[in-house]
This record gives structure tokens, sequence and C-alpha cells, in this order.
């Protein structure tokens, strides 16, 4: 069990993601909204190295690229992600 960060505003990312840096142990970290776009910038992948886990709401299908070390979910898998979790931080 970890925590959880869902992150929507794109603009605040950089901000949530260096929060989730300074987390201990299991960190996932779930972009929804606009901050989908943040899987493909190459300057926020950067910093996302060293977190566990990293997901993103979406299809692939409807326009959504899969990205090296992404996993895309939906929202039933952003239920299990709830509730895999111990705490969730939700970054709008």
């Amino acid at each position: 069990m970890g925590v959880l960060y869902v992150i929507s505003d794109r603009q605040s990312a950089s901000t949530a993601i260096a929060l989730a840096s300074k987390e201990r142990g299991d960190v996932s970290i779930l972009f929804i909204g606009e901050a989908r776009g943040l899987v493909d910038d190459r300057e926020h992948r950067k910093t996302l190295d060293h977190i566990s886990r990293i997901y993103c709401l979406g299809d692939i299908t409807n326009g959504m690229s899969q990205s090296e070390g992404v996993e895309v979910v939906d929202y039933s898998g952003w239920v299990e992600l709830i509730e895999e979790n111990d705490r969730i931080v939700s970054w709008a």
C-alpha cells in the first residue's frame, strides 16, 4: 500500500510531481484530464523516472499514444488504484 497522486492540472503538475518525488515507499501517479498530455512531454518524463508506477486515464484507440513505462487505465482501473493505496493526493 502506498500513495497515489491524481494530477489533472497541466500547469501546476510540476509542483505535484516534485511533492511525489519526496514521498518514501510506493508512489504512483495517475494523469487525468489535461495533464494526460504530460505523458508524452520529455521534460516531465525525466522527472518521473524515480516514480514507481505511472498511469494515465484514457483510451489508446481515441488518440492517446502508448508511452513506455505508462499504463493506460479506464475508470474501473482508477477505482482499483484508489483501493490499492493508503493515501490519495488529488492535484487539480
